[in-house]
């Protein structure tokens, strides 16, 4: 039998923390959306600025990841000699 590896007091409370935190970081990115999309579309004209505030995250988004992979993969290919 083997012995399956425990986690440690600290490394137990730094998981929690992380976890904290990143639940904490994508519940303050919806409450910013939703702030924002609720007062785009408060304002005159708001569905023009709505649209345009959607259209951007997404295609800022798609560059980004996009850009990203391509730079990562290119700076880390391994020659199988």
């Amino acid at each position: 039998m083997t012995e399956e590896a425990k986690l440690t007091k600290t490394e137990k409370l730094n998981t929690v923390k992380v976890t904290t935190s990143n639940a904490i970081s994508k519940f303050g990115d919806v409450l910013f959306d939703y702030v924002n999309t609720v007062f785009l579309s408060s304002i005159p004209n708001g569905g023009f600025w709505l649209s345009f505030y959607q259209s951007s995250e997404v295609l800022i988004s798609v560059f980004f990841n996009f850009w990203g992979g391509a730079v990562s993969d290119s700076e880390t290919v391994k020659s199988f000699v």
